[in-house]
């Protein structure tokens, strides 16, 4: 219990490839070290299925229709599934080198927590135009998704 409250399960959401397979491996493999035996779910954009059985028993492997060029575009999927608790998106070629309890708990506070860019100020003034906007972009931090955590 937290705060009177029962505390919220934590699920690791991530996308990964054939291509990208020995990444995902290793992150999955840093989160067991770090100490983080939550599930994993894994949305596979194409994995061989040599590589789906070696996941078998160490996380949830899913699939979906999607056609997109850019698999940053499906990065929202966990609200297709049967989502609920602290959900945390990491990229799947991140190693995890320390329990991510904090982020987690500021998730289960009602808090986002991400991960500031190195690049301080992404921008780029193409998005006036291609997004229509009316005026230009303001130039603030810029924060990615390679690693998300929130509460359901």
């Amino acid at each position: 219990m937290t705060n009177g409250r029962p505390e919220q399960s934590v699920t690791f959401y991530t996308i990964s490839s054939d291509l990208y397979f020995p990444g995902f491996v290793g992150m999955l493999n840093s989160l067991r070290l770090a100490g983080h035996n939550e599930p994993v779910t894994v949305l596979e954009r194409g994995m061989s299925p040599k590589q789906k059985a070696v996941l078998e028993g160490h996380c949830t492997v899913v699939s979906m229709d999607h056609e997109v060029t850019n698999p940053c575009h499906l990065t929202a999927y966990p609200s297709q599934l049967d989502t609920s608790g602290v959900v945390v998106f990491i990229d799947s070629d991140a190693l995890v080198l320390e329990r991510l309890d904090e982020a987690i708990s500021c998730a289960r506070g009602g808090k986002i927590c991400m991960y500031g860019d190195p690049e301080t100020f992404r921008s780029f003034p193409e998005w006036t135009e291609i997004f229509g906007l009316r005026t230009p972009l303001r130039r603030q931090p810029y924060y990615n998704t390679g690693f998300v955590s929130f509460s359901v």
